[in-house]
C-alpha cells in the first residue's frame, strides 16, 4: 500500500515514515522545497519537493497514494508585535484545503490530519473532550488559530465523501526532536541551566511513539469526519516537568518559584524589547527565554481527555517519564547539551546504575 507523509522531514512526519515502513508501507515523502532531509536520510522513500501552495505539486504528489497523513504545517515563533502571518495562514489552511481537495479526486482510501489540542476549545481546568469547539480566537497563537481552521477546513472535506480524520497531540515529547519543537526547547534550556526561575501551570503532553501508533490506527479503526486527542493519562504541571527532568538527568531544577502572571508580563516585555532591537537592524538572532505565546497558552489551564482514542484507536501511551528520559538522553548524546550539563548527566547516570533505586 502506498503512502504520502506530507511534512515527512519534520520531528512527527519523520518518525511516521519509519513507522509506516516498518509496517511496509511504500512512502512518497513530500518535503518543502529547500527543506533539510537530514531526519529521514538513507530511509527507502520517494522524495518529492514542493509547497502546500502549489496546487500542481500536491496534485503531482497525492496521485496515486492509496492513504495521506498529511503532518505538514506552517509554524513560526511569533510575538506580539507579530502582524498578521499570512504565509502561515495560506499553508496551514488554504493548503490543508488543497491537499485535501487532490485526495478526494484521487479516490484516497483515508486521509489522516495531525492536529493539536490548541486547536480544540478549552474549559480551564477541566479535561476537554473532542466535542469542545475552538473558543480561544482572542487569547491563542496565530499558529495555533491557523490549526484550527486547518482542521475544520480537513473534516468538512468528509460530508464531500473523503475518508478523514484528525489526530490531535499536544506538546510532543521523544527522541530526534532536531529542530526542535517548542517541547524540546524548554527541555533544552533546562539542560543547559538557562532558567533561573521556575514558574507552575498544567501541562499536558504526548509521547511520541503512542502518538505515531494512533496515526497507524486512525487508517482501519478511525471514524471518518472524527478527531482523536492522544495525550498522556497523567496529567502534568510544569513544576513536575522540572521534577522528573532533575530526577532524569541529574541537573537541579531552579530553587526560585515565580507567580505565572509575573512571567505572563514579562515574556511580553521581552518581546517587545526583541522587537526594539530589531528595528535598528541588530538582533535578528535573539529570541525570548520563554514565548509569551507559550506563557498565555500556560495561563489558561487546559486539561485533555484521550479516551475516545483510546476506545476506538487502540491508542496506549508509554509512561511519559520514559518519552523524556529517552529525549534527555537524545540530545545529550547529539551535541545539544552543553559539557558541563553532559558531564553531571554521565556521572548521574553511572550512579543510577550503581544504585538502581535511586
Amino acid at each position: 500500500m502506498k503512502c504520502l507523509v506530507t511534512g515527512a522531514a519534520g520531528f512527527i512526519g519523520s518518525e511516521l515514515t519509519r513507522a509506516l515502513l516498518k509496517e511496509g508501507f511504500t512512502v512518497r515523502a513530500l518535503l518543502h522545497s529547500g527543506e533539510s532531509d537530514a531526519n529521514i536520510a538513507g530511509l527507502p522513500v520517494e522524495k518529492i519537493f514542493g509547497d502546500m501552495r502549489d496546487k500542481n505539486a500536491i496534485e503531482k504528489a497525492v496521485a496515486g497514494m492509496d492513504y495521506v497523513f498529511h503532518t505538514a504545517s506552517l509554524y513560526e515563533l511569533t510575538y506580539v508585535y507579530t502582524r498578521y502571518p499570512k504565509e502561515m495562514y495560506d499553508v496551514n489552511v488554504e493548503g490543508t484545503r488543497t491537499i485535501c481537495q487532490a485526495a478526494l479526486e484521487a479516490g484516497v482510501k483515508k486521509f489522516v490530519y495531525t492536529g493539536s489540542t490548541g486547536s480544540i476549545g478549552c474549559i480551564p481546568n477541566t479535561p476537554t473532550k473532542e466535542d469542545a469547539e475552538f473558543n480561544m480566537f482572542k487569547t491563542r497563537s496565530h499558529y495555533e488559530k491557523s490549526k484550527a481552521l486547518g482542521e475544520k477546513t480537513a473534516l468538512a472535506f468528509h460530508q464531500k465523501g473523503l475518508p478523514v480524520v484528525s489526530i490531535n497531540p499536544s506538546f510532543l515529547i521523544g527522541p530526534r526532536d532536531s529542530r526542535p519543537s517548542p517541547t524540546g526547547e524548554i527541555i533544552l534550556n533546562f539542560l543547559n541551566r538557562h532558567y533561573p526561575v521556575y514558574f507552575d501551570a498544567p501541562l499536558t503532553l504526548s509521547e511520541m511513539k503512542g502518538t505515531i501508533q494512533a496515526h497507524l490506527n486512525a487508517l482501519t479503526r478511525g471514524v471518518s469526519g472524527t478527531r482523536y486527542i492522544v495525550t498522556s493519562d497523567y496529567q502534568l504541571t510544569v513544576k513536575e516537568y522540572f521534577q522528573i527532568l532533575q530526577r532524569v538527568s541529574g541537573i537541579q531544577m531552579p530553587k526560585i518559584g515565580v507567580p505565572l502572571m509575573v512571567l505572563f508580563v514579562v515574556s511580553a516585555l521581552n518581546e517587545y524589547a526583541i522587537g526594539f532591537v530589531r528595528l535598528f537592524g541588530i538582533g535578528k538572532k535573539l529570541r525570548p527565554l520563554i514565548a509569551h505565546d507559550l506563557m498565555r497558552y500556560f495561563s489558561q489551564g487546559c486539561r485533555y481527555d484521550s479516551s475516545r482514542a483510546q476506545r476506538e484507536l487502540g491508542f496506549a501511551p508509554e509512561p511519559i517519564e520514559t518519552a523524556i528520559r529517552e529525549s534527555v538522553d537524545w540530545y545529550v548524546k547529539n551535541g545539544y547539551v552543553k559539557t558541563s550539563s553532559c558531564e553531571k548527566y554521565y556521572a548521574h547516570q553511572k550512579t543510577l546504575n550503581t544504585n538502581p533505586r535511586h
